[in-house]
């Protein structure tokens, strides 16, 4: 994995009334360079020269998910134990925390006692923006075919809910879904086949529109 992000929704209590917190952990990684290659016609003086660009769009596939009721202390001890994993390859580059109930609390606590395991702590503020808005706007990212689960009891317990949304009896899987992905949309790391093709259009057309200057100017 090029780069791997978990993502944290803390319940507010322990009642079994309310949603339980819940954590996903998600890897990004490149493709092989199979599908979308472009030619353009870019000239140079009297003649021309073509270059083929061949891209290799970025994926993202569910490494792990979690949820379950348990105190603050217990709480922070569990995501610590996922996000540090002693398998080469799988440890958490960086924890993304909802800022609401009891996640500030959370982060705070992740700090103190695992600031120096190797691992980003963020708080993610989805400000006033509901839950199902939130989900609608990385829609676009599973029709385009980028996101992968393995065949496992967890992922497929990620599925159901995204899947029954918002008519679910909880939603915390799917609000660590939301949060992940627009927030590898939102710095760069999961960028769109037909995004990333217009980004070297955008950047051929600059080159075919600049101005010709000489080598050694006389």
């Amino acid at each position: 994995m090029d780069y791997i992000l978990a993502s944290l929704d803390t319940a507010y209590t322990t009642d079994t009334m309310n949603d339980p917190s819940a954590l996903t952990i998600w890897g990004v990684f490149s493709a092989e360079v199979t599908g979308e290659t472009i030619a353009r016609n870019v000239r140079f003086g009297p003649s021309g020269s073509q270059r083929v660009y061949g891209e290799a769009s970025q994926r993202v596939m569910l490494m792990y998910a979690w949820s379950g009721r348990l105190e603050l202390h217990d709480l922070v001890a569990q995501v610590a134990k996922m996000c540090v994993r002693k398998a080469p390859g799988l440890h958490v580059d960086k924890l993304l925390i909802e800022a609401k109930g009891s996640g500030i609390s959370v982060a705070q606590e992740m700090r103190r006692l695992f600031g120096q395991d190797g691992f980003g702590i963020q708080l993610s503020d989805p400000g006033r923006t509901d839950k199902v808005a939130r989900l609608y706007s990385v829609q676009n990212i599973f029709e385009e075919g980028v996101v992968f689960a393995p065949d496992r009891s967890w992922a497929e317990e990620v599925i159901a809910q995204c899947g029954t949304f918002p008519n679910a009896e909880h939603d915390d899987l799917v609000d660590c879904v939301s949060m992940a992905l627009r927030h590898l949309r939102d710095i760069g790391m999961l960028t769109r086949p037909a995004e990333r093709m217009a980004e070297l259009d955008d950047g051929l057309n600059a080159l075919t529109r600049r101005p010709l200057s000489p080598l050694y100017p006389g």
